[in-house]
């Protein structure tokens, strides 16, 4: 009897759980921890109770149980907090954060490394501070803040000088190079990626080199200098575990895009290949998707049709799969934010009442007479204090709404001056063009003159394109009610599609339909006509050569979407916000040199307020874009 009830305290059970844990049975381990967990309850043990809670958190990711995962790590968060073990309280807080990071919960993870690093700070807990210091760092960096980035990896680095931490110095190096990377400092970034690469061949470490020699080939990958890229990303997979599925099907994928550049097809799908096979054994299913894309890609410039379309019907498939996950993975954000929230109240709401019972039994202490006069002079302050505050904002928001009238006034007159710039230059550019084009029907031009009037063609077509725009935009500004009719999508959109034929066939891009003809909306034909036709264009422009566009219709019980995918370059993070100004290029070019003034998605989001509708954006560098037209159940009709 006293050998069974050994095996079955907290401890022995605590021991069970790590152990299997260790060999990689993950349920195993998880059932042995909530047993111990409850053990250790009943025992009233709570520092082995905060320690099974913290082993808990790594079971629950290792399971998939990414909730209870969070729970379990706030809860021993909580133990240690009220034990007064801070490294422990640290170490836990950093494990939350890495997880909310892994989800891609940003504000969550930064809330928590934040709260980490304060408590490194007030403890005098160097390690720490540095520790959390070079976490936020990455945050923001994933963020898109450098500065703020800069500012914490400078921490880090500070501190981690002053205690001598050669190993954390080289990991908070690596993190300097990613920035500067981003930033596009090439010197500073190649200084770092060698000062941690210069660390870990010292206590060969093969794991961190092969994460460097990969940062290095996306470096050199980002910069097209193909050779040293695909240098590093041999390096890095020679050194990377091939049961590292996750690891080798992202460094195969990016050694097949670098031999497609470069039009080594039979090179570039032997490693997409390879690519596809681990990413199927990988846990992020980004890497399929990523593989699936690179063999299409691959077989349509092979001319290999049929197994092009095979990939594509897998990649919908696998997207369709995604979407779900994503939609899932939503909610459990905003439960779980919610959660946090309602505690974080009940935990404010609790304080408040206890503060206030204290003060109660204060007020009876004293004398009464005394608290009176004082608590009515207090509020006689407060009241004129309260007074001067809303009369100085109620003077605050008369000049507010002066100031706007009057930025009103001169942006109907600006609108008024373009408008009417825009219809007398129309006309001699419109004469123009038809000179030229008469004088290169003459057929006795030389060379130089024809390419002379060929210049000036385009130019008066471009200007005339320019004016159209600009036409348009005022029209669309100055209209102040439209009549919204019944109309089928797929006649207004195939329309557009088949008056844009010469430039798909000039680009040899795929035009990829999936228009629901039982789907209507009600708006109007010109403006549905005018949002499709710019994205489209847009499309076009920005796809290369051989790529494949996709035009596709989706009903939800939310509404109508009408989806614009391409195979382009890809929108850059810090430059989604610029993307709806007037006039506003951003850094990515046309494909070929087609013109562009930064008006199609103004226009396109003009209109789209107008009719009740939004345009959304989806886009990742290197992954091409998703423009949708989304139309909300009440604009949606039934067959």
């Amino acid at each position: 009897m006293i050998g069974i009830a050994s095996e079955n305290t907290p401890s022995a059970l605590f021991q069970k759980s790590r152990d299997a844990m260790a060999s990689g049975d993950c349920f195993e381990a998880m059932q042995m921890g909530i047993e111990a967990n409850a053990a250790a309850k009943r025992s009233g043990n709570r520092q082995l109770s905060a320690n099974i809670l913290a082993h808990l958190g790594e079971v629950y990711e290792c399971t998939g149980k990414d909730k209870d995962a969070i729970k379990s790590y706030i809860l021993a968060g909580n133990y240690f907090a009220a034990n007064k073990n801070l490294r422990r309280q640290g170490q836990v807080m950093s494990k939350l954060g890495e997880l909310y990071l892994k989800k891609g919960i940003l504000s969550m993870a930064l809330s928590t490394f934040l709260k980490g690093h304060n408590l490194g700070i007030n403890n005098n807990i160097d390690s720490m501070t540095s520790t959390f210091a070079d976490n936020i760092g990455m945050v923001y960096l994933q963020l898109g803040n450098f500065s703020m980035a800069q500012k914490y990896l400078d921490v880090a680095v500070k501190l981690r000088k002053k205690n001598n931490d050669k190993s954390g110095l080289a990991y908070t190096h690596g993190n300097l190079a990613l920035l500067f990377d981003q930033q596009g400092k090439d010197s500073l970034a190649i200084y770092y990626y060698n000062q941690t690469l210069q660390f870990c061949k010292q206590h060969r470490d093969t794991s961190c080199m092969a994460n460097v020699f990969n940062n290095l080939g996306v470096f050199y990958e980002d910069r097209q200098q193909a050779e040293k890229a695909l240098d590093n990303y041999k390096h890095s997979l020679s050194l990377t575990d091939s049961s590292n599925h996750a690891s080798f099907s992202v460094i195969c994928c990016n050694m097949a895009n670098i031999y497609f550049s470069i039009r080594k097809y039979a090179d570039a799908m032997r490693y997409a290949k390879q690519a596809y096979r681990h990413s199927i054994k990988s846990p992020y299913v980004e890497d399929q998707r990523d593989a699936l894309k690179v063999l299409r890609k691959i077989s349509l410039a092979r001319n290999d049709w049929q197994t092009a379309y095979q990939y594509l019907e897998k990649s919908s498939k696998l997207t369709e799969s995604m979407q779900k996950q994503a939609s899932e993975k939503g909610v459990m954000q905003a439960e779980m934010e919610n959660r946090l929230l309602l505690q974080k109240n009940k935990q404010e709401l609790e304080k408040k009442l206890l503060a206030e019972k204290y003060r109660v039994i204060e007020l009876h202490r004293e004398n009464n007479d005394k608290l009176m006069r004082w608590g009515l002079l207090g509020m006689f302050a407060v009241v004129m204090a309260v007074s001067f505050f809303l009369v100085n904002i109620h003077r605050s928001n008369l000049r507010y709404k002066a100031a706007m009238e009057e930025m009103k006034e001169v942006n109907r007159q600006q609108q008024a001056l373009s408008g009417i710039v825009a219809h007398d230059l129309k006309t001699p550019l419109t004469q123009i063009r038809g000179l030229v084009s008469l004088l290169r029907m003459d057929g006795h031009l030389s060379k130089s003159q024809q390419e002379i009037a060929d210049n000036m063609l385009s130019a008066a077509d471009g200007g005339l394109s320019l004016l159209s725009d600009i036409i348009v935009v005022n029209q669309i500004e100055t209209e102040v009610y439209q009549h919204l009719q019944e109309i089928k999508i797929v006649e207004v959109i195939e329309d557009i599609c088949n008056s844009h034929s010469m430039q798909l066939h000039a680009k040899q891009i795929t035009l990829i339909t999936k228009l629901d003809a039982s789907h209507g909306i009600r708006s109007t034909k010109d403006s549905l006509g005018r949002m499709a036709d710019n994205l489209l264009s847009n499309a076009i422009k920005y796809s290369p050569p051989l790529s494949v566009i996709e035009v596709r219709s989706e009903k939800k019980p939310e509404g109508l979407f009408i989806h614009f995918k391409d195979k382009g370059a890809g929108i850059l993070q810090e430059e989604k916000s610029l993307l709806f100004r007037k006039f506003q290029k951003l850094s990515n070019k046309p494909t070929q040199g087609e013109s562009s003034h930064g008006l199609g998605l103004y226009i396109v989001k003009l209109l789209a307020d107008r009719n009740g509708a939004q345009v959304l954006v989806d886009s990742e560098p290197g992954k091409g874009s998703v423009f949708t037209l989304f139309y909300p159940s009440n604009l949606t009709i039934n067959s």
